[in-house]
């Protein structure tokens, strides 16, 4: 539950604070059977607010240029959350959760009224939600359905069947693109305003280019049309537009 805040990460890296923002938060290697995310955070660049949450039964809103902390808005669930995005337009955050619910909360409110909204459609474990430019909150799941959701309707406006079952997901903030990792060993990349497959990188051993292992984690470049990924032998991949 460590964070720890840099600035100038491009030139000089120099550490501004560091804080352990959820103490109660269960270590993954002693969660026994339980399966867990670990720790999951949003930033907001504009209020410079930090959101933090994982297997607890909150989540905790925490001011970076106070360093104090804000408030805890109670999850009323067993399960724990997968992953956090913020919506700075609309000052909403997301929070999705294993049990395949996603959560909106109005951090302005007081902790008992601050949630929102809560959508179910998932049946599935929910890998990722991310809050675009747009205004809309797109969401997969490991079934390998994915939603995008108008955030004032109480259900999604549109449905992705990919028809394969995923590990690894993400989606870009602001270009309609989202990726996912699949069982089948293979990095796809979707439009997702038509659910086309755009682009599919396989697992190779490396003989004739840069290798491509198990990957283990995955991302978008905030504003870039870039994908990095990791794998569990310490490459990290990054993908980007074919150059002509």
């Amino acid at each position: 539950g460590v964070v720890r805040v840099y600035r100038d990460w491009q030139t000089q890296r120099r550490l501004v604070s560091a804080w352990n923002l959820l103490p109660e938060l269960v270590p993954q290697a002693s969660s026994g059977n339980r399966i867990s995310c670990g720790l999951c955070v949003a930033w907001d660049s504009a209020t410079e607010l930090l959101a933090g949450a994982g297997d607890t039964k909150y989540v905790r809103l925490w001011d970076c240029k106070t360093e104090m902390k804000l408030t805890d808005l109670p999850s009323a669930t067993d399960s724990f959350v997968t992953s956090l995005s913020m919506n700075e337009s609309a000052r909403l955050l997301a929070a999705s959760y294993n049990d395949g619910s996603i959560r909106l909360y109005d951090p302005r409110s007081p902790p008992a009224s601050a949630r929102v909204m809560m959508y179910r459609e998932h049946g599935k474990f929910v890998l990722c939600c991310r809050s675009q430019l747009n205004g809309k909150l797109v969401s997969g799941c490991t079934d390998g359905i994915v939603k995008v959701w108008d955030m004032r309707r109480q259900s999604s406006t549109s449905t992705i069947k990919t028809g394969q079952n995923l590990i690894l997901f993400d989606i870009h903030q602001s270009a309609p693109l989202f990726a996912g990792w699949t069982i089948s060993s293979q990095l796809s990349v979707h439009n997702l305003n038509t659910g086309k497959v755009l682009n599919q990188i396989r697992y190779h051993e490396g003989i004739l280019g840069q290798r491509l292992n198990s990957v283990n984690c995955l991302r978008f470049h905030p504003s870039l049309v870039q994908l990095a990924s990791g794998s569990a032998d310490s490459y990290l991949s990054l993908h980007g537009l074919r150059k002509y």
